[in-house]
């Protein structure tokens, strides 16, 4: 699943993992919690870094790191652990042995949502929030602050061919605040998975709104869409998750 960071989607990723059977892997393109391969190109230096990548390029060093994830071999002790009570623990690590589903929490897919979709033929959540509190949780967490987050962004000319033209006016000289520079990266990360979700029905968006208001029957929509039938016992460890109790 996919979504900007303090947006909900760890919280989201552990309702997704409720169900018996299934095993989250906590953002394993987080420069500090996953170990990536040396040849790993474009090479993930910082935690705020994010890539685009076109739906059809072809880029054989993250189609293998991918291809590692999914298979079950993503997991280090914080992509398994982080965001998890430590009485939780040994719970996440049943699970990682044992899980026949893999839930994938990442914050730093959003422009890669169409590449993904198209070569591994994923089914992806996309959670959106309303920027106004996502940015102020980030910039709560002084996100922002010691890096130029739309800086790399600016740097990459496929993303700016394809998606900035008309957004000649967002330069360095403009957003002068770290609040500025997160709410620009949270319009440009979503306005591209949404535009990616609105041609792609392997992208499924929920609003993070929607969710906390009637999580019964977004639940039932993210479920249906995902294929994945429930049993009673795994709706109560759902539902226990989530405000609906």
């Amino acid at each position: 699943m996919a979504g900007s960071g303090r947006s909900g989607t760890t919280w989201l990723g552990l309702v997704l993992a409720a169900p018996r059977g299934s095993a989250l892997l906590y953002e394993p393109f987080h420069s500090w919690y996953a170990q990536f391969p040396p040849d790993l190109t474009p090479q993930i230096s910082d935690a705020s870094d994010r890539y685009y990548f076109r739906t059809d390029a072809e880029i054989p060093s993250w189609k293998r790191y991918i291809e590692h994830i999914l298979g079950g071999s993503g997991f280090t002790r914080r992509t398994l652990f982080a965001g998890r009570q430590a009485h939780d623990r040994p719970h996440a690590l049943w699970r990682a042995l044992t899980g026949k589903r893999l839930v994938v929490k990442e914050i730093r897919s959003n422009l890669m949502l169409g590449w993904l979709a198209r070569t591994f033929d994923l089914r992806i959540v996309l959670l959106v929030r309303h920027p106004c509190a996502t940015v102020a949780s980030q910039a709560s967490r002084q996100w922002g602050t010691k890096r130029n987050v739309v800086e790399l962004l600016l740097q990459q000319p496929e993303l700016v061919q394809d998606h900035l033209q008309d957004l000649e006016q967002l330069t360095p000289a403009v957003l002068d605040t770290p609040v500025k520079r997160l709410a620009a990266r949270w319009a440009l990360e979503n306005r591209i998975a949404l535009a990616t979700a609105a041609r792609d029905d392997r992208v499924l968006p929920v609003a993070y709104e929607n969710l906390v208001m009637c999580p019964r029957s977004e639940l039932e929509r993210i479920f249906t869409f995902l294929g994945w039938e429930l049993s009673t016992p795994d709706w109560r460890r759902v539902l226990s998750s989530s405000p609906a109790k």
